[in-house]
């Protein structure tokens, strides 16, 4: 046999009989494998068992703890008003108030029942006399029934106290038990009843915190309060996992599963079931004494086994794992290796044997104090360190109170620690001393201490004692004051430089920082220790990159970096640049641990090269936008290209400009670079709401800086957006002109840059600079329209007033010579229609030629004060029956409407006019409003509106819902003759005079109107502000009243004229004398030897006008009156189409009736 060595010894190697060892292996693995499954089903059946013998004490615990609680304060609540039955003071004015009920009675027993509530915490307490009538309460109304009969026949039976059940009534906003407690009175020998107080309990107040309560964290455990209710379970508390149950959720006695059903069938101790949401659970049913209520404390099952259910199959697994592994190394190296592998089994078996004996030797050698009890707390054993710290020997110990022998304080109170064994006793539980803990000896030494105590149970698992284990710590104190002494040493030297230094484990954990890392990264050393350097100081963008290479640097893989430079991230989101330095940390034995850095803030040193190249773009934009500016002469274009080049050549993240449009509001023209959030933002503007950065940079010179848009910004719809980044706002303003803002979006850096801002201020000014330009050509382009439409109409007016000069004369003969003719004819003669015919042709082109002097305001016109509402109400029923029944007229009349100076026959005229053309405009049924208003316009109004003029104005709007115009029929509505109507429908000349009468009171008149979308007039009459009213036109009378021989002067150029008025006023009994030019009517007059009592004179004549006349006649014969007639009176005794006071005027053409009732009321006049 061979002989070798083994650790000096010679032993002998037998030769194996392979057969035999191969058989015994496989018997070994086989064996292995079956003891390897018992072992493990046996393990995980122990901890399950363990498992729930732990969760049955710990579940049992807290609800005895919480019955006894309830129990101990029904106790004392019987006990307290049991003593109160016998309270003199309360009896005695119970028994005042019973007997007189005054309200000095009552005003005294209130004040005692509200200091009873107060001190023992009643929510209301109520007297009730013996047949139950509430007589008084401190909250309810006195004069309800009392609901306690059954408990108040209880009481008055049993002559003592006694409790309501829990209860929820409908008046009631809260659960509540009552106690009620019977009071007395002797009347002699007899004790006879007095009264009852109810003594109302919130059970909000006590008992459902009481029951709530859990004392350590966990998931789904409860503590349930229940009763059995006939062939119901009553849930008496508010659910964890449920809403608003107490005393409304109610469970079936055929639900047997439930722990709640099992607790109301009489079953009590650990059970496991469903509970109401169906959830397996375990819980432990404990009765409340002297109640009818139950205590159920349970929790998930799921919660309760999950984590050894896991550890269990995590170790069982394990074991298969270590089994498969003995196996295939078994079957791998066979025969060849059973002899190393019995050696190494049997030194190992050595080595387990000498580690079992060096753990006895290390365990008797334990230098921790160890003090055990017997379930009262007595001492029974102490140990030498024990005693040495105590000073207590074991015998003088023995059998003492634990709080004689083990004397704990507070240090920084002073006060007694609760007794660690009466805690383990209570809870059940191993039980540790809170931080800061004295032991006072025997002697009065005082030791800091650390400890735990833990229950010793019996065979049953009852608890039978508590051990207690506790070590001084004060040579621990010194130890780690000498410590942090020294790291605060240390720590101050890398604190004085000015550089980032911190080190990192294998794992990149944060293991030593110095007060530069920490100010850089705003956060104190404390919370940074501990907490992974790449998920809490890196970008999100590349920690991931840099996290994976560190480990490799770690593991070796990859050679260090002596420099690189990456952000990192502070606590308030801002970032730095740093250049790190790195060295790696190695032990002793060389193996890398870490790594060392020191980095440089080179943040600013980048900020100032990207501010270099951002200024070259910046410039290189400047020049661009300059170069726009001259160029581009459209508005949109020029700002939408200026944005644009923002956002391509400086950098900008957006920009857009909102410019002031009609009153002041803002207006979206340009935006670049924005998101779909903008449409939002877009909308709001256009509604009145202005973004915060747009209101600042409007309400002053400077431009808005906005860092952080989410902080700024925070109601803006764009903060989502660009929360991340910095907002500049300037105004645009140019010569005292603000036309808008401009607003971009841009990083924090390059916005905190003054000149940057400087910049930005220029490129507004800039901008501004070109939208001035623009509107100055704008509104040149806009004055010439305005001017070319003005010398339009004037010359439109001016040719009226001349055709109908020259009309009017010819319609005068015509109409003249007709009637006469008329008078010549019998009625029933074909000439007699004819000449009527004639005549009524006449007069409709005499309403036409006087709607031309309408339009170019030669119209005479006999103004009056007018309400426009009574003007337009009266005249409702006509344009109702003018539009048709198919249209809806709709009135909104506005309120205290101011006076307007205004011809009546002028108002029926705008209205008649402008409802039929919006009957026109409407093809089936629709709808025509006509409303009135007070305006009023400031001068920055009409410097937008060119037609406007400052002051107040009566507004006058007729709308329909029709077919709507475009903008090129708009600009010729009121020329005259120009209609879209097609023939035969109308003569063009409504709107024309509309036109005409607003422009001649001193009014304007604009018109809104789209295709389809309906048209609106809106006329703007001056307020009149005048104190005296003219006079009113006298009415013509129906009946012609002739001369009285008078004579009179007829002067007329137009010599058919002349004839005509010579030959009515001869029938009309008139001396006529006539002159066919001024200077032969003055030649007659001075020839004529009787008076001559009345001129009547044209007013345009060659020579000289007919006022010039009329002068120098009355100088001639002073009583000498005058009449005026004329196709048009242009300003010779008329302006702005009312008469001069005191002339006297008739209009071409005019009929006999109209001629001869002037002439009499002139000839009349004193």
């Amino acid at each position: 046999m061979p002989l070798i060595r083994d650790g000096g010894r010679e032993v002998y190697a037998m030769k194996p009989d392979f057969k035999v060892i191969f058989r015994l292996l496989k018997i070994l693995l086989v064996s292995a494998f079956g003891v390897l499954l018992l072992g493990g089903f046996w393990f995980y059946q122990a901890q399950e068992q363990a498992v729930e013998k732990k969760v049955e004490n710990d579940l049992g615990a807290i609800a005895r703890l919480k019955a006894e609680q309830i129990a101990a304060w029904r106790k004392n609540q019987l006990q307290a008003a049991a003593a109160l039955q016998n309270y003199f003071f309360l009896l005695q004015s119970v028994t005042s108030f019973m007997a007189g009920q005054g309200q000095e009675q009552r005003r005294d027993l209130l004040l005692r029942l509200r200091n009873l509530a107060k001190r023992h915490g009643y929510a209301d307490i109520m007297l009730a006399d013996p047949g139950g009538q509430v007589l008084l309460s401190l909250v309810a109304a006195p004069d309800c029934r009392c609901d306690f009969e059954s408990a108040l026949a209880q009481a008055w039976s049993a002559h003592a106290p006694v409790f309501t059940s829990l209860h929820l009534e409908s008046s009631d906003t809260f659960p509540h038990l009552a106690l009620i407690m019977p009071l007395y009175h002797k009347n002699g020998l007899s004790v006879l009843p007095l009264a009852a107080l109810i003594m109302v309990n919130d059970a909000s107040s006590f008992l459902y915190p009481l029951v709530r309560f859990w004392p350590t964290p966990s998931d789904s455990a409860e503590t349930l309060l229940v009763q059995r209710d006939g062939d119901e379970v009553l849930f008496l508390n508010d659910l964890r996992h449920r809403s608003d149950t107490a005393l409304k959720l109610r469970l079936p006695l055929s639900r047997t599963e439930t722990p709640a059903v099992m607790a109301g069938l009489g079953r009590q101790g650990f059970v496991r079931g469903r509970d109401y949401r169906g959830v397996k659970v375990v819980a432990v049913i404990l009765p409340i004494p002297d109640s009818p209520w139950i205590m159920i404390a349970k929790i998930d099952e799921a919660e309760v086994f999950a984590e050894w259910r896991f550890r269990s199959a995590l170790i069982l697994a394990l074991f298969m794992l270590l089994a498969a592994c003995i196996g295939a190394l078994g079957l791998v190296m066979g025969q060849r290796n059973k002899k190393a592998y019995y050696r190494a089994l049997y030194f190992s078996e050595a080595a387990l044997r000498a580690g079992e004996q060096r753990h006895r030797v290390t365990l008797k050698a334990i230098g921790d104090a160890v003090i055990a009890t017997d379930g009262r707390g007595l001492v029974e054993l102490l140990n030498p360190v024990a005693e040495n710290l105590t000073g207590w020997s074991q015998a003088e110990a023995c059998g003492r109170p634990l709080t004689e022998i083990f004397r704990i304080i507070n240090e920084e109170t002073r006060n007694p620690v609760e007794d660690p064994v009466a805690k383990v006793l209570r809870q059940g539980t191993i039980v540790g001393l809170a931080n800061h803990t004295l032991l006072v000896a025997r002697d009065g030494v005082e030791r800091p201490i650390a400890d735990s105590g833990a229950p010793i149970r019996n065979e049953k698992g009852v608890i039978s004692g508590v051990v207690l284990v506790f070590r001084d710590q004060t040579r621990e104190r010194e130890a780690e004051r000498t410590l942090r002494a020294e790291l605060a040493r240390s720590q101050s030297y890398l604190d004085t430089v000015e550089t980032v230094i911190v080190a990192l484990d294998e794992k990149g954990d944060i293991s030593l920082i110095n007060r530069k890392g920490c100010e850089l990264l705003g956060r104190r050393a404390a919370e940074l220790k501990g907490r992974n350097w790449f998920d809490n100081c890196l970008p999100a963008e590349n920690k991931d990159e840099v996290s994976v290479l560190f480990s490799q640097i770690v593991a070796g893989k990859v050679e260090p970096f002596e420099y690189h430079e990456n952000e990192v991230i502070a606590c308030n989101g801002e970032r730095r640049t740093l250049a790190w330095h790195n060295a790696l940390l190695r032990d002793e034995t060389g193996a890398i641990t870490g790594v060392l850095s020191a980095g440089e803030d080179i943040s600013e040193r980048k900020i100032m090269e990207e501010r270099l190249r951002h200024v070259t773009a910046v410039l290189r934009g400047l020049r661009k936008v300059n170069q726009l500016i001259i160029h581009e002469k459209n508005r949109e274009i020029l700002l939408r290209r200026a944005g644009e080049i923002l956002v391509e050549t400086r950098g900008y993240h957006s920009a857009w400009v909102a410019l002031r449009e009609g009153l002041g509001e803002l207006r979206v023209v340009a935006a670049a670079g924005v998101g779909d959030n903008f449409a939002k933002l877009r909308s709001e503007l256009e509604n009145g709401v202005w973004p915060e950065c747009c209101r600042r940079a409007l309400a002053g010179p400077e431009v808005v800086l906005g860092h952080g848009t989410k902080a700024d910004c925070h109601v803006c719809p764009l903060a989502h957006t660009y929360g991340d980044t910095a907002a500049l706002a300037g105004a645009l303003r140019h010569a005292g002109e603000e036309y808008g803002v401009l607003v971009a979006a841009l990083p924090v850096g390059v916005a905190d840059d003054v000149e940057e801002r400087a910049l930005f201020a220029e490129l507004c000014g800039d901008l501004a600079f070109a939208l001035h330009g623009l509107a100055v050509d704008q509104e040149h382009d806009k004055l010439r329209t305005q001017l070319n439409q003005a010398q339009k109409m004037e010359a439109v007016g001016r040719l009226a007033g001349g055709v109908a000069h020259d009309f009017n004369n010819i319609l005068s003969v015509i109409i003249g010579y007709s009637e006469l003719a008329l008078n010549k004819v019998a009625a029933e003669t074909p000439l007699h229609k004819d000449l009527q015919e004639i005549l009524a042709a006449a007069a409709r082109s005499r309403d036409i030629v006087r709607q031309l002097l309408a339009f170019a305001r030669k119209e005479n016109i006999a103004p009056q004060v007018l309400d426009l509402n009574a003007g337009v109400q009266n005249m409702l029923k006509i344009l109702r029956r003018l539009i048709g029944e198919d249209l809806d007229l709709v009135w909104h009349p506005g309120n205290d409407l101011w006076p307007v100076l205004l011809d009546p026959s002028q108002l029926d005229q705008i209205l008649a006019n402008l409802c039929v053309n919006a009957r026109d405009a409407i093809s089936d049924v629709g709808k025509v409003s006509i409303e009135t208003a007070k305006v009023s316009f400031d001068e920055a109004y009409c410097a937008l509106h060119a037609e406007a003029a400052p002051g107040d104005f009566v507004l006058l709007a007729v709308s329909d819902d029709g077919c709507g115009m475009d903008r090129e029929i708009v600009a010729q509505i009121f020329e005259p003759f120009f209609s879209t109507k097609g023939a035969g429908r109308g003569t063009g000349m409504g709107l024309s005079t509309v036109y005409g009468i607003v422009k001649q009171n001193q009014g304007f008149i604009n018109v809104y109107s789209e295709p389809g979308e309906g048209t609106s007039f809106r006329i703007y009459l001056p307020r009149y502000m005048g104190a005296e009213l003219p006079e009113k036109p006298v009415p013509v009378p129906e009946k012609i009243h002739p001369g009285a021989a008078e004579t009179v002067l007829v002067v007329e150029d137009e010599f058919p004229i002349l004839e005509l008025v010579k030959t009515i006023l001869t029938q009309l009994n008139y001396r006529v004398l006539t002159a066919p030019t001024p200077s032969d009517a003055l030649r007659m007059a001075a020839e004529h030897d009787g008076e001559i009592d009345l001129l009547l004179t044209d007013v345009v004549m060659p020579e000289m006008n007919g006022r010039e006349l009329s002068g120098r006649l009355q100088a001639l014969y002073p009583k000498l009156k005058c009449l005026y007639m004329s196709g048009y009176t242009a300003n010779v005794i008329v302006h702005r189409g009312v008469l001069d006071k005191g002339c006297q005027f008739i209009q071409k053409p005019f009929s006999t009736r109209d001629l001869a009732a002037k002439i009499r009321m002139v000839l009349a006049d004193k």
